[in-house]
């Protein structure tokens, strides 16, 4: 199905949730090594999305996705803007 969307035209695919998730928490859980084997499956850009922690940055990043989508770690937080360059330091120093 992913390859499917790849091929029909997507700019980008969403995969996940990679980890558990509160925003999702009826969605299948791919983890890391189904991550991984979506970004060598697509041409396309691969963000990865569902539980995204800033310990996980690494480890995402490792994987060849090209970003990652993160709601609850950002808008949980005392400081949301904190966070979300909190965020993108992680991803950049990663």
């Amino acid at each position: 199905m992913r390859l499917y969307r790849a091929r029909a035209g997507a700019n980008y695919i969403g995969a996940g949730s990679v980890f558990p998730s509160p925003t999702r928490p009826d969605y299948r859980v791919t983890g890391i090594d189904g991550l991984r084997s979506i970004v060598r499956s697509v041409n396309v850009p691969v963000y990865a999305i569902g539980g995204i922690t800033l310990e996980s940055i690494p480890t995402i990043k490792a994987t060849g996705a090209w970003g990652a989508a993160v709601i609850s770690g950002i808008l949980a937080s005392k400081d949301p803007v904190k966070m979300a360059r909190a965020f993108v330091e992680a991803w950049e120093n990663a």
